[in-house]
């Protein structure tokens, strides 16, 4: 569960494994659902209008944005090799979006970053290695 400026972001169980990721203002009954049929219970993180979220697609680790207003989803980073198994997580932090974890129980480390200022994608992140940040 997450809360910013009044909302509470929190999952519903709709299923053995499957989530709704919903919205209710602070004191409210009235829910939104923001993400349906969600599989990953991280913590999301919500800045400004945008929510971003872990996503697990063929094998790799998601971190994903959706715009609030408009509903449009953007992938922000990936990590192949990465299964719920992991510890792989989103996190944000000033500018940067982060994937950081462990891909799986006994695989390597991720520790990947993309700015959402600068409209990065996938394609354009830094990542940690040798104890410094590469772009």
């Amino acid at each position: 569960m997450a809360l910013e400026n009044g909302y509470f972001y929190y999952y519903q169980r709709r299923s053995e494994d499957k989530y709704d990721l919903v919205r209710q203002k602070f004191g409210s009954q009235k829910t939104v659902t923001l993400l349906e049929h969600v599989r990953s219970t991280d913590y999301p993180v919500v800045y400004g209008n945008r929510l971003y979220y872990t996503d697990y697609k063929s094998g790799a680790a998601q971190a994903m944005e959706l715009n609030m207003n408009s509903g449009a989803k953007k992938v922000m980073l990936t990590a192949s090799g990465a299964d719920k198994s992991g510890t792989v997580a989103v996190g944000c932090g000033y500018q940067h979006i982060f994937l950081i974890g462990k891909k799986t129980e006994s695989g390597g480390s991720v520790y990947r970053a993309s700015c959402i200022y600068t409209s990065a994608s996938a394609d354009n992140t830094m990542d940690f290695r040798s104890g410094k940040w590469s772009y």
